[in-house]
């Protein structure tokens, strides 16, 4: 994880992206919004694209660890379980983070005109079906469930049913605070690609 300063700088970022828009966010607006001279965000970030590289890497690590720490708490006792807490658990990062949603989503608009950006964000959507990958694989191998296209093919549906219900989430928020419609979505989709032989947990 970033040092303090650092994180420090990478939460105004993302405080100046929902404010001002990605395009008009740079050293200077995050530097003003801080109180800092411009040179005080150089310093950790000398160049612009380090400093999105380095938010977009920040709000992976926070998805992952809140993730991590729910399954933790959970302590999912099936391959099909931890598929689904998975699942939960990323929608418990888009109701805690909005903030960071918006800024994944307005990447992937920008990443249109900007390979960089587009090569990041398609390695981070990898690393994101990988992990479901490994959940389902886990229940495949434990004779949990069955699927009729192969694990890989399988997990990539997921992780676009998983990204498409966090969209909706993100912009029905208001209206719809609870997040068990959303999971309930992430169910259906799943029980329609997995043929689970044990319990799915409740919404």
């Amino acid at each position: 994880m970033p040092t303090n300063k650092e994180e420090r700088i990478l939460k105004a970022t993302i405080h100046c992206i929902g404010k001002y828009g990605i395009e008009r966010t740079n050293a200077q607006t995050v530097a003003d919004h801080l109180g800092v001279a411009q040179s005080g965000i150089f310093y950790y970030f000398p160049k612009q694209r380090m400093l999105f590289d380095s938010l977009i890497h920040y709000i992976v690590k926070v998805n992952h660890q809140i993730v991590t720490l729910h399954l933790e708490k959970v302590k999912p006792q099936s391959g099909m379980e931890e598929l689904m807490e998975h699942l939960r658990g990323n929608l418990l990062w888009a109701k805690k983070h909005p903030d960071q949603v918006g800024v994944l989503l307005l990447s992937m608009v920008r990443a249109r005109s900007s390979a960089p950006m587009r090569q990041l964000l398609n390695q981070i959507l990898q690393t994101g079906q990988t992990r479901i990958f490994h959940c389902l694989q886990t229940a495949l191998d434990a004779g949990e469930a069955t699927t009729q296209d192969s694990a890989t093919t399988v997990a990539a549906a997921i992780h676009k049913a998983l990204t498409g219900v966090i969209v909706s989430y993100y912009y029905a928020r208001s209206q719809t605070p609870e997040l068990d419609y959303y999971f309930g979505l992430l169910q259906l989709c799943v029980s329609g690609l997995v043929v689970s032989r044990v319990g799915l947990p409740e919404a």
